[in-house]
């Protein structure tokens, strides 16, 4: 099948599908962004599909990279956020637009209900199939701002504008919330994201004392500041165990090192702030316990990434997405993510119970198999564009 993805996809990511000069190319463009996109576009390339992606960047100016079967085109971007958002991205609809309608394809998967989406439903070239990765009312609600209000009526105006496109969701608690908030009636077929060969096929060798890992930012609903003071309860009783907290806003150069140190929350914690890929992915296998205690994910990249990894997972019980990717507790530790003791207990338990940590990676890797892998998901999209080709949305 020929596939346009259309969204936020890292070209460093697709390195391995384009013809020597151009992953040359492809390695030296930064960023680690756009993580289900990118992998979905090389699982499908991997399963004998020809994948053209369609991007752009904010500031970055126009770059095509090509293999046997793999095209990536990113269109010249705007600088300024603000700019783009008061126009809904028009320059940057327009060239992706443009773009498209030269392609021949049999079908246009955009990621994110925004200007992605929107560029994919003005394109005539091929059906169009939209993934949900967020919900903009409940974004809006933790993000009130006017950029945030902007990308909203821009959701609300692709929501319109998609009445005869298939609507995909991560998660069923994703497909819950686009329904609620954006009015949809229509069935919303669960398609997740998946975890990539590359990172499954790691080798495992954990740290010799207790270690966890947090992969979040600094913002309120990631909620890190009850991870730290949890685990500094952790620390009273396991003096050699760490914890490594890894995104923006968390390395010593951020106010919320500075307010650990205040509140002496820092002992056995590494702020170790933004990591390139490998990096990050080193620290997560070699982690006994990754702990997520963000109150609200439409998904949980890392979850998944860890289980892969045989790192036990801590997540809420009510934080979205998060019971669902876990299999409802068997494949992960369910807390109440601002319950200072309860988070604590359950992260003392499995640093003690190496029998429970065994459980549940052995369950979560199953899962993975059947719901996460390549293999799984990549069939459920071919499913889901056959659907949308044959027009049973």
């Amino acid at each position: 099948m020929r596939i346009a993805i259309v969204g936020p996809v890292s070209p460093r990511g697709l390195a391995s599908f384009f013809n020597r000069e151009d992953a040359v190319r492809a390695m030296q463009e930064g960023g680690n962004y756009g993580q289900a996109p990118t992998a979905l576009a090389a699982a499908l390339c991997d399963a004998g599909h020809s994948i053209t992606v369609v991007s752009h960047r904010r500031g970055q100016p126009s770059l095509e990279l090509r293999g046997p079967t793999m095209r990536f085109i990113q269109v010249a971007s705007r600088m300024k956020a603000g700019r783009q958002a008061l126009d809904w991205w028009r320059e940057e609809r327009q060239s992706m637009v443009a773009v498209l309608d030269q392609l021949s394809v049999d079908i246009i998967h955009a990621h994110w209900t925004y200007e992605w989406a929107a560029a994919a439903l003005s394109s005539t070239a091929a059906p169009t199939v939209i993934t949900a990765r967020d919900a903009p009312l409940t974004i809006l609600r933790y993000q009130s701002d006017a950029y945030r209000l902007l990308r909203t009526v821009l959701a609300y105006n692709v929501r319109v504008r998609a009445r005869n496109s298939l609507i995909l969701a991560a998660s069923p608690y994703m497909a819950e919330r686009w329904r609620r908030e954006m009015f949809w009636y229509k069935p919303i077929p669960i398609a997740p994201n998946l975890v990539s060969s590359a990172v499954s096929m790691r080798g495992i060798a954990k740290t010799e004392n207790p270690s966890i890992v947090e992969i979040a930012d600094s913002s309120p609903r990631k909620n890190v500041w009850k991870l730290l003071e949890s685990f500094a309860m952790v620390r009273s009783d396991f003096e050699n165990s760490t914890l490594t907290l890894i995104g923006d806003g968390l390395s010593e150069n951020d106010s919320l090192y500075l307010r650990a140190c205040a509140a002496n929350l820092t002992d056995g914690v590494r702020f170790a702030g933004m990591l390139e890929r490998e990096p990050l992915l080193k620290i997560l296998e070699q982690s006994w316990i990754h702990a997520h205690l963000s109150v609200e994910e439409s998904f949980g990249n890392t979850l998944v990434e860890a289980m892969a990894l045989r790192t036990s997972v801590v997540g809420g019980a009510k934080s979205g997405a998060v019971p669902w990717v876990l299999g409802d507790g068997v494949c992960g530790e369910l807390v109440e993510v601002n319950d200072v003791i309860d988070v604590s207990n359950r992260l003392k338990e499995l640093i003690s119970n190496p029998d429970r940590r065994r459980q549940f990676t052995d369950n979560g890797l199953l899962r993975l198999k059947e719901v996460f892998s390549a293999e799984a998901v990549v069939r459920l999209h071919i499913d889901s564009y056959s659907d949308a080709i044959g027009g049973l949305n």
